[in-house]
């Protein structure tokens, strides 16, 4: 299932991309989505950074989904390729659950586009493919409105940090 997130910024793409990148930018968008994070590997590349971050939601999942993936909560592993040259990152995501990691696909891109006037516009897209039998479906939905919801929170983060 493919999906796209739009939000708009009064800023330039040159200053959401250093927001981005702020520790205590991620913190707090990181609060407010209830989310554990880990950094377990950042380097610098020739063109910016790759970075593997582990997310535990501290949130559970539906008794449902807790049996097909034999775990109380979705945890995942974020792989993140970072270029500064076009202010965007490619990542992909890898489930620890071991019971869904081969039948689950998550991969994407997130690209900060300049708008007239000084300001951008956040665009994340990707795909969520989820092949479990009969439930699929409502996984890959449940987990891109999960998705959209978190980037609404991010983008309210982003909007108090620029107003600061």
């Amino acid at each position: 299932m493919r999906f796209e997130i739009r939000h708009a910024f009064d800023c330039t793409p040159q200053r959401l991309w250093e927001l981005v990148l702020d520790e205590a930018y991620q913190a707090a968008i990181d609060q407010r989505a209830a989310l554990d994070r880990e950094v377990l590997e950042s380097r610098a590349t020739g063109d910016g950074r790759f970075h593997r971050i582990r997310f535990v939601p501290e949130r559970t999942l539906p008794a449902a989904m807790q049996k097909a993936l034999g775990a109380e909560r979705l945890s995942y592993v974020q792989e993140q390729t970072w270029r500064e040259r076009d202010h965007s990152m490619r990542w992909r995501v890898v489930l620890d659950a071991q019971a869904l990691a081969s039948r689950f696909k998550s991969a994407g891109d997130f690209k900060i586009h300049a708008r007239a006037g000084g300001k951008c516009e956040r665009l994340v897209t990707g795909e969520v493919s989820v092949s479990v039998p009969i439930m699929g479906g409502r996984m890959e939905k449940r987990i891109i409105d999960e998705l959209t919801s978190s980037y609404k929170r991010a983008a309210e983060v982003t909007n108090e940090f620029l107003q600061r």
